[in-house]
């Protein structure tokens, strides 16, 4: 047997970002809402805290990959740019009391949370592939007075955000109009990708209905479509930066039409490794409708 002793800390301050407490993964064009909270859980009254967000994001020609320009946080924190390396910038935003009344005095067993929210630029007029890292570290500390008048402080846990590629994809579909005949669909399947070079790339999706499947060639990778299932796998060994756009033009014919049917293509799944970050993206497209307007991107 061991003896187990459970600390809990009278003063407390946690950081969570997009609801996580721990390290996670974003991608170019996010969001991160963050998340400060002091807590006093004590018997007497905390004075004069003070709260630091400390964020280090890669850097291209000192503007770091987080966008401090687009911020929205309600209070209106005072920030602090700081080149701390070639590669790396440092961001700080400081709440007082000042910019938040709830920070003068925490009362025993009371918390203040501090909410915003941060963008990460997009490779729009930023060169994303130019960036050497892809981590961005957060780190929340929290000071104030205690009631013997000391001044005290003390830090949340750290996170660490690895920023993946920013690989998108986009449905584009056109539904061609005949006087006579089944109806036809003309699709291209469209993925771009300008931050870290990706591999072992697959896109699946299922065509439903009664429908004829004609593919044409890839840009890049190959093209299956298995019959029996109606499943469309376009596969991609290998994706450079230097490849930013890859396309794959194919048509469906609705040979006959079902009264309850509504999508005529399913979700697009697509998977991917990160050659810089080794992480894998995943993520689902939306399903096409059957009778899609002419034109209309489905992305």
């Amino acid at each position: 047997e061991l003896p187990v002793n459970i600390a809990n800390n009278a003063v407390a301050i946690s950081l969570a970002i997009n609801g996580s407490v721990t390290n996670f993964e974003a991608r170019p064009g996010d969001i991160l809402a963050i998340s400060v909270r002091a807590k006093n859980n004590s018997d007497s009254p905390i004075k004069n805290a003070v709260v630091k967000l400390k964020l280090d994001a890669p850097t291209l020609k000192k503007l770091a990959l987080v966008d401090w320009a687009q911020i929205a946080d309600p209070l209106d924190g005072t920030i602090i740019g700081e080149q701390v390396s070639e590669a790396m910038r440092r961001g700080t935003i400081t709440w007082t009391k000042k910019e938040f009344k709830a920070l003068a005095e925490l009362k025993p067993n009371s918390d203040a949370t501090i909410d915003l929210r941060l963008p990460l630029r997009t490779g729009q007029n930023y060169d994303l592939s130019a960036l050497t890292t892809a981590t961005i570290s957060a780190e929340a500390k929290l000071t104030y007075t205690d009631k013997a008048g000391a001044s005290q402080s003390l830090t949340a846990a750290p996170l660490q955000i690895t920023v993946n590629s920013d690989l998108n994809f986009e449905a584009r579909n056109e539904r061609r109009q005949t006087p006579t005949g089944p109806e036809q669909y003309s699709f291209q399947w469209v993925l771009t990708n300008s931050f870290h070079a990706l591999k072992n790339i697959t896109i699946t999706a299922a065509v439903f209905g009664n429908t004829s499947f004609t593919g044409a060639s890839s840009t890049i990778g190959t093209v299956d479509f298995n019959p029996k299932d109606k499943t469309i796998v376009w596969r991609i060994d290998t994706l450079p930066v230097s490849i930013d756009v890859a396309n794959f033009p194919f048509s469906i014919t609705l040979d006959s039409v079902t009264p309850s049917q509504t999508a005529l293509v399913s979700k697009v799944h697509i998977t991917a490794e990160d050659t810089s970050t080794g992480r894998k993206i995943d993520f689902l497209s939306e399903e096409t409708p059957l009778a899609s307007a002419s034109s209309t991107p489905n992305p």
